[in-house]
């Protein structure tokens, strides 16, 4: 008669998950991303070739005579920064744009 301790694993085995690897070089271009969840602009890098969210800046500006930052109106960010392209994403924490 054959052992039951044998036949029973102790655990269950894990399996292995693979990340998914672009087939290309990432190439990053500068552009102005609408978030619809919280309906403002913000300042992303974003890969042409596939839309991969990069890098994500608040913009903002000092305050002359302190140290602190204020954020901009959505139409200060519009006429500063109207010589990029205005690309729309659904949450600040999407990695791809739409």
């Amino acid at each position: 008669m054959k052992d039951f301790n044998d036949e029973i694993p102790k655990y269950k085995k894990k399996k292995n998950k693979t990340v998914k690897k672009s087939n290309h070089k990432h190439e990053y271009k500068q552009c102005l991303l609408y978030v619809d969840e919280i309906e403002d602009y913000v300042l992303a890098d974003y890969c042409i070739s596939c839309n991969k969210v990069g890098n994500i800046y608040v913009i903002s500006e000092k305050v002359e005579g302190s140290n602190f930052e204020r954020g901009l109106t959505k139409q200060e960010k519009l006429k500063k920064y109207k010589n990029l392209t205005v690309k729309r994403v659904g949450k600040l924490s999407d990695k791809y744009l739409n």
